[in-house]
């Protein structure tokens, strides 16, 4: 049989920001870790996934502008 997730199961917010090492987000807890695990440490909740989520994009898009003006 095939669980299907639901809107609010608990799932990892991986944070890329370059140059810096990610980071993963708790969706329940909002506490974050350097590493994934199939459970939060913080709260106990059980992950159906990682969703990503990447700042470094929007950085490097600021950054692009800036050098063009050089």
């Amino acid at each position: 049989m095939t669980k299907i997730k639901k809107k609010n199961d608990p799932y990892w917010i991986h944070h890329t920001h370059s140059p810096k090492k990610g980071e993963y987000e708790c969706s329940v807890c909002c506490r974050r870790y350097s590493e994934s695990a199939p459970s939060c440490p913080g709260c106990g909740s059980v992950m159906t996934g990682v969703k990503e989520r990447s700042e470094w994009v929007d950085e490097a898009e600021k950054w692009d502008m800036y050098l063009e003006n050089f």
